[in-house]
């Protein structure tokens, strides 16, 4: 209710609630006090705050920078502290200086050093490695060094000076910690064991926990970060305790370094198999169907992909090959115990059996010890996977729900197994019809917004990597998103935000930031090297003119080299200025250029006579763009296709076929889909089936599917090209109503249904409304906007009828002005 700034609701709830109206006051005031110094909605259970305080405790800032990243959680101290004390062990882990946690019951605080992304502090700690980080950290903890006092305590093994005198806190706390620094070379010490159950089962609540980190490392969980110069109202309370920790002595042990207590020992006493479910035979199936490509639209399509994929699998038992596929040619058949099994010719089976097995067992869920005899190609199976389990690649125990059995898992597939349980008990997504996937993509892409520097960079985050003519970039992406964008808006936002572009084919471009090109440059050889060659300092930047003066050719053949190149990504410019000055004389030189002076001519005459021929010239200054060294490393390669992958799902949001293909090249189905599929068993991805009449299946960001759930189509009013990613045509989808894919086709939407369909520049319109439905005027004013562009248009039919006597020429005329004459009917713009 304070978000929507419904106060008076607010109000009445905490009347109902028995507050006096000055608590009421007291209440509304602190929730707006925090509202508007973060500037983000206030945490709740289904919103995390990360609040990056840009300094130390109590304001300190000291020569390491010091910093703060506060989780407003509201999980309860009993979840926080053991979340913070992993997210210690996790931090010390991936960077070379410590960090500071502190908890109370509704924040976990991080003080750090230096500039750190906040949000990589969210990504530390999984359910896979919580259990292992919290184990690693707990025990060097004052947390734990209390709970020890306390158990030793308990256990009269703290003496004292009589039996009624108290002994003061100072003196007990430093028996303690003797104590305990003599116990931790014990394997079995009862009381340091009675401390890890003290902590684990009744200090901390890890059911809570794991289901907290299931949650935010599912994507189910929202957040939010909020950048300040001091902590937040809802920080103060905590920021009170941090000082006191750091003014006063604590119980942390007086010597570092764990325990001799053995892993074993602390997780049979103390780590509840009930914190780990069980999994359902159904969940089981599901899992391995997609993890062996055994699941329709998953199965490799062609030879070339079939070996490739036996060579991933290290070895296939034979008798698990897809049914009713040939095995590619070239791939030998090994037998082992009498079962012969496929295995790629580059693979030497055996070479490093534990290796192997282990690569093996990563496309399988849980399995007895006896399964995994028949499905290794080895000896001494029993051994492998004792190695494996003593290494923490592989987890034993009861993981099968309604089976007693020891089953053993790779540890990530059991991670993944947990995650698709928890998504599998939800209910399912509904899919919606097709013609709800513009609105979908619209409300995604954020159309509607109001025009600022930081809207257009987001919008070209959206964009990155597509391909289209450079009309499109110039007149229709920016201005679709954010109406009313100038070309001045959209090359001062990319000048200062680093938005730059690439050639992409004759006039057409990509646009991107930074090393985003690389991802996007499929390094051909097909370049012309005449205009790159001219770059003397590869790193400098030149214009057009000093690149011309180097140039052996005439001022006409040096233009084509020049716009070949550019065209094919060699060669660019700063900001977007340039291409509308080139495009504007179709990329043409000045057409009164001079011929190129004769041999027997003056140097200098020479020199002023080339600069007459281009004196219009292009402006700007240009620098060289090389092609990024070939990736030959296979992990490598996966991680550029999976970062392929992450720029398709910024910008569609729910990835399928259709639009992967449709984008092509590096983008197309095949080349992304063996990285879908592994993003997807990690957990970053999702699949199923959105959206019907398209192929499956579709993979979606948990944010994505989040909004889907929450789309409301009947809000999608907007006006899109029918080149824009956002607009179904291109996708085959067999629609009659749907305009090929080509500058000059347009696609209005009033409240989520296709309304107005404009081809080949407004020459055939197509009309779904009324000629006096008010939701023309929401959408005939782009039309205007086309007519500004290009001075006139000239429509010949509307409806499939004659323009000239159609009943919308009113409408029309509320928003340009139609002339009609002997021939027919045209409209021009009102503007003079």
């Amino acid at each position: 209710m304070l978000a929507r700034r419904d106060e008076a609701s607010l109000e009445a709830v905490l009347d109902d609630l028995g507050f006096e109206g000055v608590a009421a006051e007291e209440l509304i005031g602190f929730l707006k006090s925090q509202r508007d110094a973060t500037g983000t909605d206030l945490p709740h259970i289904d919103h995390l705050l990360v609040e990056h305080v840009m300094s130390g405790p109590g304001g300190y800032g000291g020569p390491d920078r010091e910093r703060q990243i506060i989780l407003h959680t509201n999980w309860g101290g009993r979840v926080n502290r053991p979340i913070a004390l992993a997210l210690e062990a996790a931090w010390r882990a991936r960077f070379p200086y410590g960090a500071d946690a502190f908890a109370d019951n509704d924040a976990i605080v991080v003080q750090v050093k230096d500039e750190v992304d906040p949000a990589v502090l969210l990504s530390l700690v999984t359910p896979a490695n919580f259990e292992p980080l919290l184990r690693q950290s707990l025990e060097d903890s004052g947390f734990f060094g209390a709970r020890f006092r306390e158990c030793a305590g308990r256990s009269l093994l703290l003496t004292k000076r009589r039996f009624n005198q108290r002994m003061p806190l100072w003196m007990t706390r430093q028996q303690a910690k003797k104590l305990m620094t003599a116990a931790r070379g014990f394997a079995d010490f009862p009381v340091m064991l009675e401390t890890w159950r003290t902590c684990l089962k009744d200090e901390f609540d890890l059911v809570a926990a794991y289901e907290a980190l299931e949650r935010l490392a599912a994507g189910e969980q929202n957040w939010s970060i909020a950048t300040v110069g001091v902590p937040s109202p809802f920080a103060a309370g905590i920021a009170f305790g941090q000082i006191s920790r750091y003014m006063y002595a604590d119980d942390a042990p007086e010597q570092g370094g764990r325990s001799a207590l053995s892993d074993d020992l602390i997780r049979q006493a103390v780590f509840d198999q009930a914190l780990r479910p069980a999994i359902r035979g159904e969940v089981i199936e599901d899992f391995e169907s997609r993890a062996q490509r055994t699941r329709p639209g998953y199965v490799p399509n062609d030879e070339g992909e079939l070996a490739e994929w036996i060579k991933e699998r290290v070895a296939i038992a034979e008798a698990a090959w897809f049914e009713g596929v040939d095995v590619p040619a070239g791939i030998r058949r090994v037998s082992r115990g009498g079962r012969s099994f496929l295995v790629h010719p580059e693979i030497e089976l055996g070479d490093d059996p534990v290796r192997q097995a282990g690569e093996i067992l990563q496309f399988y869920g849980p399995r007895t010890a006896d399964e995994l005899r028949l499905l290794l190609p080895f000896d001494d199976v029993d051994a492998i996977l004792r190695e494996l389990t003593d290494g923490e690649d592989l987890v034993r125990g009861t993981l099968v729900a309604g089976s007693d059995d020891e089953y053993v898992c790779d540890a990530d597939n059991l991670e993944t197994l947990i995650r698709f349980q928890r998504a599998a008990s939800r209910p399912g997504v509904e899919p919606r019809p097709v013609t709800e996937l513009a609105p979908f993509l619209a409300e995604w892409q954020g159309f509607g917004g109001e025009v600022s520097g930081e809207g257009i960079l987001d919008s070209g985050d959206r964009l990155r990597g597509y391909a289209a003519p450079v009309e499109f970039w110039l007149d229709e992406a920016f201005a679709s998103r954010l109406p009313g964008t100038t070309l001045a808006n959209l090359d001062q936002a990319a000048t200062n935000g680093g938005l730059g572009w690439r050639g992409a084919g004759s006039e057409a471009l990509r646009i991107g930031f930074g090393e985003d090109f690389d991802l996007l440059d499929a390094g051909t050889d097909a370049v012309p090297s005449d205009a790159i060659a001219l770059f003397k300092d590869p790193r400098a930047r030149y214009t057009f003119l000093q690149l011309f003066d180097e140039s052996d050719l005439d001022a006409e053949a040096f233009n084509a080299t020049f716009w070949d190149a550019v065209w094919a990504g060699r060669i660019a410019a700063d900001g977007f200025a340039v291409l509308d000055a080139a495009r504007s004389r179709d990329y043409a030189l000045n057409p009164l250029r001079v011929a190129r002076a004769g041999a027997s001519r003056e140097p200098v005459r020479r020199s002023r006579s080339r600069a007459r021929g281009v004196s219009m010239g292009w402006p700007g200054t240009w620098y060289r763009c090389d092609a990024p060294a070939p990736v030959a490393d296979g992990i490598e390669k996966l991680e550029q296709g999976k970062e392929r992958c992450r720029l398709l799902l910024d910008r569609y949001g729910i990835l399928t076929r259709e639009h992967a293909n449709r984008e092509g090249g590096l983008f197309r189905w095949s080349a992304i889909f063996s990285a879908l599929r592994l993003m997807e068993l990690s957990g970053e991805v999702v699949a199923g089936l959105f959206f019907e009449g398209l192929s499956g299946p579709q993979f979606a960001l948990p944010e994505a599917v989040r909004r889907f759930e929450r789309l409301q189509p009947s809000r999608a009013t907007f006006w899109v090209s029918a080149l824009d990613p956002v607009a179904p045509s291109g996708l085959g989808l067999g629609r009659d109503d749907v305009p090929h894919r080509r500058m000059g086709n347009h696609l209005g939407y009033f409240e989520g249904c296709l309304a107005v369909v404009s081809e080949n520049y407004a020459r055939r319109l197509t009309i779904l409304l009324d000629p006096d439905d008010p939701g023309l005027d929401s959408l005939l004013p782009n039309l205007a906007a086309l007519v500004r562009r290009r001075k006139r248009l000239t429509p010949e039919t509307i409806n499939g009828e004659p323009a000239r006597g159609s009943p919308y020429l009113s409408a029309l005329a509320r928003h340009v002005a139609v002339v009609k004459d002997h021939k027919g009917v045209y409209v021009e713009s009102r503007e003079f």
